[in-house]
């Protein structure tokens, strides 16, 4: 990943957030009331009700009251209000008395009560807001959801009226812009995968970026449309899923480029590791930070001790990773809503560059391999060719001679024919093509170009110009073209 394109993500993780609301008010003198009887709040009895927080309401698996206070300016008279409810509930609002509407049903058990949205706005007609106290009440219950939440209820306030899927898309949008480059890098390392090009590191790799866009998806799919609550435990679900996935292939690709024996052992410990401490966690964002920060803090800790090894590359890797795990500690809770992805697109573009160094060294260890095989190849093709030299055919105008490939300086194609120049300093014409010619002749021939091949006996010297391209001397005073593409391979078997 270009190192600007680096910058610009790390510089957008310190950002500030875009404000879901220019002017929001939240619901003060709260009082949770257990009066199950009461069909409205005047029939509410009082001695049910207990002064709460937003964070301590709790409709799941019951059917409550909620009675709060919302203190309005003149100005905020002048503007159409919504009263805005997001959490785990189905609810039937009133304001001063007046009922606003439903979201979903409440009701005492699962049969009677329809889900509601996790997101839901009510419009206020302007004749209800009064300047100063303004009273109102809500009747919700909580009994389709898939698992017990410690803070189902996130919000209750005022605000100019939207949409509230809108509202929550402004505040996610910005992460939005690392989801491409996550596409992109699952593309990419998952063909490196399939072409066998370090085949456990690319999918490891390619594993990471699926993760990272699944989590940033269900992340944002709460802007994308209004679903209704139970749909939010699956989306908790996924989330928590991808981040476990996300932490495990972090770590497994770490063990793969300095271990790589007993990786699906060390996955599966890892694995049981961070569960354990995310069941032990409370919250669910305690619990989705802890399958990122546990098989960090492992990463963390064999990185360290692979350094203290001396092992190649171990520091760099061990500095990355501990700036990744600095940032979930220093961002806390925040860090999974807004910074993760950006974190995660800078990591992604670190992996990515130390890989690509990777594939380079790996391939100029294949091009050294085959130079050496082509060496051996041509030293076994010279001792044969002393004990039985080696003729090759040439045909040309109804004629067939047989010279030595000994006898021949290089070969330059031409169209439907071969000049061959040969160390006497006579040019023979062979009626082929180089490619037909190429296969006759013994290793000790090296293609140096799609129209030039040489006898590597006879190069004095090898000139590489600055694109890249270069030429070889030869002993009868010729010089020989050599391509781009074929430089390496011919400066590894002539040079070395």
């Amino acid at each position: 990943m270009p190192l600007r394109l680096l910058l610009v993500l790390l510089l957008a993780m310190f950002a500030a957030p875009v404000a879901a609301q220019s002017v929001a008010t939240e619901v003060s003198d709260l009082r949770a009331c257990s009066d199950v009887s009461a069909k409205s709040p005047d029939g509410i009895n009082p001695e049910t009700c207990n002064e709460t927080r937003i964070s301590e309401i709790d409709p799941q698996g019951r059917l409550l009251w909620v009675l709060g206070t919302v203190h309005l300016s003149m100005e905020s008279e002048a503007r159409p209000l919504g009263l805005y409810l997001s959490g785990k509930m189905a609810g039937s609002v009133w304001w001063n008395g007046y009922k606003l509407g439903d979201d979903g049903r409440p009701g005492s058990n699962a049969d009677t009560e329809l889900p509601g949205r996790m997101d839901a706005v009510f419009f206020v007609p302007p004749a209800l807001v009064l300047p100063g106290a303004n009273h109102i009440a809500i009747h919700m219950s909580g009994m389709h959801g898939y698992f017990h939440l410690d803070q189902p209820v996130h919000w209750i306030g005022v605000a100019p009226y939207e949409q509230p899927a809108h509202l929550a898309l402004v505040a996610y949008w910005p992460s939005l812009i690392t989801f491409g480059a996550f596409v992109a890098a699952a593309l990419y390392f998952g063909a490196m995968a399939v072409r066998g090009r370090d085949t456990a590191g690319s999918a490891l790799l390619t594993a990471m970026s699926i993760f990272a866009a699944g989590q940033l998806f269900a992340e944002v799919s709460r802007g994308l449309w209004g679903y209704s609550y139970p749909v939010h435990d699956l989306r908790l679900s996924a989330i928590f899923a991808c981040s476990l996935g996300f932490g495990l292939s972090l770590f497994g690709y770490l063990w793969s480029r300095f271990v790589v024996r007993r990786l699906a052992q060390a996955l599966a410990a890892v694995a049981i590791v961070a569960v354990v401490v995310a069941l032990v966690t409370p919250g669910f964002d305690g619990k989705t930070m802890m399958m990122l920060l546990v098989p960090t803090t492992i990463g963390i800790a064999a990185l360290g001790w692979w350094s203290l090894q001396r092992r190649p590359g171990a520091l760099v890797y061990l500095a990355a990773l501990a700036t990744f795990a600095g940032l979930i500690v220093w961002a806390r809770f925040e860090f999974l809503d807004r910074h993760f992805y950006f974190a995660v697109a800078a990591l992604l573009g670190f992996l990515f560059v130390r890989q690509a160094v990777a594939f380079v060294a790996e391939e100029e260890r294949r091009i050294e391999e085959t130079a050496r095989a082509g060496r051996l190849d041509a030293a076994l093709d010279r001792a044969r060719q002393r004990d039985k030299p080696v003729r090759v055919s040439v045909a040309a105008m109804g004629r067939t001679d047989l010279i030595l490939a000994d006898d021949i300086v290089h070969c330059r194609g031409a169209d439907d024919y071969v000049e061959l120049i040969l160390s006497c300093g006579r040019t023979l014409l062979h009626g082929g093509t180089l490619n037909e010619l190429e296969e006759t002749l013994p290793s000790t021939f090296l293609r140096v170009h799609r129209s030039h091949i040489v006898n590597t006996g006879f190069v004095s010297a090898l000139t590489r110009d600055p694109s890249g391209t270069g030429s070889l001397a030869m002993q009868n005073g010729d010089s020989v073209r050599v391509s781009r593409r074929v430089m390496p391979r011919v400066k590894a078997v002539l040079v070395n």
